[in-house]
């Protein structure tokens, strides 16, 4: 019952983030009908986290909780002065707000469930030692940027900005925090969510379409559990899936291999959103995805806000700085995202009411993104950036369908009906249609055929001035000249009532039809996910990995934000397709519709029942607690007994010397679990990251002739050459250097004090002497 404690002081304090600034944002998002509710969450927390690491990086306070107040004061203070004269409780969309903190609430409550099922933070096959001791390292910061945990002396050399966000929730809940991968990740999940249904109900104005955008981006997922599940039903192989031959149905799922999916695209690795919350991942690609979704919002807010240089007004500038956070965040919390949605904000500025006052507005936001994460920017932290490589081999458009394909089928249906109404031409259809067919044999670049019309259908469509599409029309109380009694005028988005383009026949008038910005949002979504999909196709970001793995974070990760273009896009597309659809050919489309979405939901639900079974887990699962650390207590006690004492009773970042580390291993744990700094840790990892192998090496072969060494004077040396001050002998280290190298640590107290025995783990604090 205590933890469950601590979940609602966690959700507590997101709620209190989302009401200090909404304020803000609905200056931003007056013309939404939730005021932009379903973001002022994730901006409360980039905001306040944004005040805390600037005067942290300015060295003006220490990080800390006083550091976190005063932001927290700040931002409310910034939000009375904006609205102490326009702020008004009655005008709030308070059915609006209480749709999206209902759909927030339960999307937390039950993705907390899920995870409380397998709360490990594992190291094989999984990120988390990385991500929890990025997270340790910020917390014991003062001053940013914080240091390497696995490569002493060095401060981060990797996007840190996501664990930043999870250290300052951790600090203003005031929780453990073995507990921030499980809560966090949930609550990023329910984040996202929420983002979702507000962008899509604010769209349409219809929250069963926000429920299904929320569905699509967030618990959808590829068809391979489906072929999974017709390869056990038919017991064949199907699709390149062997049978799972078990007892029954059930069996068949608590055993679910849900490993299998994520190598669909050959040479990379695949994972769709939910997948990676479920695995409680906290890695950069899954901490923006919420942030990601915020933008989206802002972005809509963008394309409806009027622009002037004369009378930029309040809202329209506090809109610009809100965006400006939100972009730089992305860049700092996951740089791969950066240039995506520089990408969308660019285009939308060029499609959407276009004039050179919006296109300065939008490079204004990009170059303020940039000016205010200078501290971050100037750090010259490149990920492992080393250029841009040519794709050698296309990707098999089996491999899209299976992954994305109940999302296109909506989408490409979409497309047809809106070229139909909109009188696409003959000739033009055929002449996207003969691009993609010829690309094939030409270019061999098989997505072609439906990338260039995902494209230019949406391109040509938003740029188009008149089609024949519905119009969105009010009735007017007043009466224009020569006007009766009764006449239609175009209304404004906000008090609309669709009517068709007859019925304005019907009324005597003769209007020019344009294509509704709901519709126009919903292709450029379809073109936004098109445009990273051809990206991937053609290029790869070069980093260590080289040959037939080379594309492999490259396609990992920006197929994050494809999701989320093109899972908000059929959210869209299915309302407006089953709209125009009549009669019996609406059933014919729906049947298989639904059949697909219901398919994309096979892999998320059997992964879930599979993974939280235990029978995948490597040391048992410890069902009832979020605690992520808890199972290291039955595996390997003197570490976890160790690891809490230096938490308890280890203030800052001094050096502590362990055993190098290998990836995916149970290694580098001391510095993992504490966040303390040590020689080196994941080696590979570091190597990824600041592409330096000649560093990993030293440091690995100083590391082993420290315990190693029955030369004092030697070790002395090496350890003054790090700084080391603290050196742990635990089972690993006993395990891999000789007795005679470790009894040094014993047999010399002038050199070597112990400050901690357990038994199974020692911790001997370096005397250097004057």
């Amino acid at each position: 019952m205590a933890e469950w404690f601590l979940l609602w002081r966690w959700w507590l304090v997101l709620e209190i983030l989302g009401f200090v600034v909404f304020p803000i944002v609905a200056l931003a998002g007056r013309d939404l009908e939730d005021k932009g509710y379903c973001i002022a969450k994730p901006l409360g927390l980039l905001l306040v986290s944004y005040v805390v690491w600037l005067v942290s990086s300015a060295r003006l306070m220490r990080f800390g909780y006083l550091s976190i107040i005063v932001a927290l004061l700040l931002v409310g203070a910034l939000a009375f002065l904006l609205n102490r004269k326009t702020f008004s409780l009655r005008e709030m969309p308070w059915k609006n707000m209480a749709a999206a903190d209902l759909v927030f609430l339960a999307a937390f409550v039950l993705f907390a469930w899920i995870l409380r099922h397998k709360p490990d933070l594992y190291f094989a096959y999984s990120e988390d030692f990385v991500d929890f001791a990025f997270t340790q390292s910020v917390l014991r910061t003062d001053y940013f940027p914080p240091q390497d945990p696995w490569m002493s002396g060095q401060p981060v050399s990797y996007y840190y900005g996501g664990f930043l966000l999870a250290a300052n929730l951790i600090k203003m809940s005031h929780i453990p925090a073995s507990f921030v991968s499980n809560f966090d990740v949930a609550s990023f999940f329910c984040l996202t969510a929420t983002a979702a249904y507000g962008l899509a109900a604010n769209i349409t104005r219809s929250k069963a379409s926000g429920l299904l955008a929320a569905l699509l981006v967030c618990g959808a997922g590829y068809l391979s559990g489906a072929f999974q599940f017709i390869a056990a039903w038919t017991k064949q192989d199907f699709m390149g899936y062997k049978p799972l031959l078990t007892s029954g149905w059930k069996e068949w799922l608590l055993s679910f291999n849900f490993w299998d999916a994520n190598r669909i695209i050959p040479g990379t690795l695949n994972y769709y959103p939910y997948f990676s919350f479920l695995q409680s991942d906290m890695h950069p690609p899954t901490l923006s995805y919420p942030f990601q979704a915020s933008f989206l919002v802002l972005l809509l807010m963008f394309i409806r806000a009027p622009v002037s240089l004369k009378k930029p007004g309040r809202g329209t500038s506090v809109l610009g700085f809100l965006m400006a956070v939100n972009l730089g965040f992305l860049f700092f919390i996951h740089s791969w995202d950066f240039p995506i949605y520089i990408m969308a904000l660019g285009l939308a500025a060029i499609l959407f009411q276009r004039s050179w006052i919006r296109l300065l507005a939008a490079a204004a936001i990009i170059a303020g993104s940039l000016v205010l994460f200078l501290p971050y920017t100037l750090q010259g932290v490149g990920g492992g950036f080393q250029g841009i490589g040519i794709v050698a081999e296309r990707t098999p458009i089996s491999s899209i369908l299976e992954m994305l394909g109940p999302l296109l089928f909506i989408i490409v249906s979409m497309l047809i009906i809106v070229s139909a109404r909109a009188q696409l031409k003959g000739y033009q259809c055929a002449l996207f249609a003969s691009l993609g067919l010829i690309a094939i044999p030409v270019f061999k670049f098989p997505l072609l055929v439906f990338l260039l019309p995902m494209v230019a259908v949406p391109a040509y469509l938003i740029l188009k001035k008149d089609t024949s599409e519905n119009v969105t029309l009010s009735r007017s109380p007043e009466r224009s000249e020569g006007a009766g009694e009764g006449s239609f005028v175009p209304a404004r988005p906000n008090d609309s009532v669709p009517m068709h383009r007859d019925a304005s026949l019907r009324s005597g008038l003769r209007l020019r039809v344009t294509f509704s910005e709901q519709h126009k949002v919903l292709l450029f979504f379809v073109m936004l996910g098109a445009l990273v999909i051809f990206f991937a196709e053609v290029f790869y970001l070069r980093d260590a990995l080289r040959g037939p793995v080379a594309r492999f974070n490259t396609v990992l990760k920006l197929y994050y934000a494809v999701w989320l273009f093109l899972g908000l896009a059929a959210a869209l597309a299915f309302r407006y397709t089953a709209l125009k659809l009549t009669g019996g050919v609406r059933y014919l489309w729906l049947f298989p519709a639904i059949v697909l979405l219901a398919a994309s939901l096979v892999h998320p639900l059997a992964a879930t029942a599979g993974w939280t079974s235990g029978r995948h887990a490597i040391f048992g699962v410890g069902r009832g607690t979020w605690d992520g650390t808890a199972y290291i207590k039955t595996v390997n006690p003197a570490d976890y007994e160790a690891a809490a004492w230096i938490n308890q009773n280890v203030r800052g970042t001094p050096v502590i010397l362990e055993m190098p580390g290998g990836p995916y291993s149970y290694s580098s744990r001391v510095a993992t679990l504490t966040g303390l700094p040590t020689l080196i840790g994941w080696g590979m990892h570091e190597i990824m990251w600041r592409g330096d192998w000649g560093g990993v090496g030293q440091r690995t072969n100083d590391a082993d002739t420290i315990y190693n060494s029955r030369n004092d004077a030697q070790t002395m040396e090496l350890l003054r050459k790090y700084g080391v001050r603290y050196v742990y002998i635990g089972s690993l280290e006993t395990q891999k250097y000789s007795p005679d190298g470790l009894a040094k640590f014993t047999q010399r107290p002038d050199l070597f004090r112990s400050i901690y025995d357990n038994g199974g783990a020692r911790i001997y604090e370096v005397i250097y002497g004057p």
